[in-house]
């Protein structure tokens, strides 16, 4: 339980100070110095941490609470919520789970297909090898915070990966197994969001009883350090726990 001491904020900073105290909150949960479960102070207390009003100090629970990073439960307080996951989909990249555990955060994979397929038409124009190429496909859903989140999908032309169907994947992540064997160093995506609805395979697999929940599919190809070409990717995400940021790098 972390212990709350003072916070100087930047009263000189542009950047409302409502905003620099979400700003603060949002870092420290990032960085697993906040966990899911943590009770904050309450809101006198958190004027006294901050120094500025309470009305400036409940701007900011709003937020975060509108945002999911916090969930206020009546006559018991403020709490971080398990929902407070957020996506840095970024032009360099790590695997999600690397991602996660980095972040402290729980993710435990559930292997749904790993098996050696015949590349239809979408895979093989995404990946640039021929129609019935043999490729590696895995599917897992993926439960973070003990909570199914994502449907994710794995292509890779087989001629790269090699037996890499003999991997439990259920207890490791593909990139770091991609690195190690084959020294594939994922390293830049182009990615597309396509909001959607499920269909009734996925709210099954989700445990879903009826599409009560936002959700998009993910699209991407990655390259490696060489700039090869090495993967095609479709995910489902429920929109339900997750924020999704977006960053790219200057040009």
């Amino acid at each position: 339980m972390y212990s709350w001491t003072k916070v100087r904020l930047d009263v000189s900073s542009s950047v409302p100070l409502f905003q620099q105290i979400a700003d603060w909150i949002t870092n420290a949960i990032s960085k697993g110095i906040l966990e899911e479960g943590d009770k904050l102070p309450n809101e006198m207390e958190l004027c006294k941490v901050f120094d500025v009003s309470r009305i400036t100090v409940r701007n900011a629970l709003m937020k975060l609470q509108r945002d999911g990073y916090l969930s206020r439960q009546r006559a018991k307080g403020t709490f971080v919520s398990s929902r407070a996951i957020t996506f840095q989909y970024v032009s360099e990249t790590m695997g999600l789970g690397e991602e996660l555990v980095k972040k402290n955060i729980g993710i435990k994979d559930k292997v749904l297909r790993c098996e050696i397929i015949g590349a239809n038409e979408i895979i093989a124009e995404n990946l640039g090898i021929s129609p019935g190429s043999k490729v590696f496909a895995l599917e897992r859903l993926r439960v973070i915070n003990n909570e199914p989140l994502i449907i994710s999908r794995n292509f890779i032309s087989y001629d790269l990966v090699p037996d890499v169907e003999k991997n439990d994947f259920s207890k490791e992540f593909l990139y770091s197994v991609l690195e190690r064997q084959y020294g594939i160093v994922m390293q830049e995506f182009v990615r597309s969001f396509v909001p959607i609805i499920l269909n009734d395979s996925e709210m099954k697999i989700f445990g879903l009883k009826k599409d009560c929940y936002p959700a998009f599919k993910i699209e991407s190809v990655t390259y490696d350090s060489n700039r090869r070409l090495i993967e095609y990717y479709e995910g489902i995400q429920l929109g339900k726990y997750g924020k999704l940021t977006v960053r790219s790098k200057g040009i």
